[in-house]
């Protein structure tokens, strides 16, 4: 003996990765907020030790290289479609 369904086309499963989803994107979204703002403070002092450590950070920051970084990003890209491909097929 089966029931019917009391609500057709609802699914808790992906009801619940949706709200899920939204749940860690918010967090995410919250504590890279917070440590920006904790960045910024603390770097932000006119100390002259603290000036200097601001400069050396966006002097590097600048300095990175972009072709190797989107080659990392790429490469890190195709793996994961990859282990996706292998997980769905599995």
């Amino acid at each position: 003996m089966t029931e019917a369904n009391p609500m057709p086309g609802f699914d808790a499963f992906h009801f619940f990765r949706y709200l899920l989803a939204v749940f860690v994107t918010s967090y995410a979204v919250i504590a890279m907020g917070q440590f920006v703002r904790q960045w910024r403070r603390d770097t932000a002092a006119a100390a002259r030790e603290e000036a200097l450590l601001r400069t050396y950070l966006v002097v590097h920051l600048l300095r990175v290289r972009i072709r190797p970084f989107l080659r990392d990003l790429l490469e890190i890209a195709a793996l994961l479609v990859v282990l996706l491909i292998l997980i769905w097929r599995h």
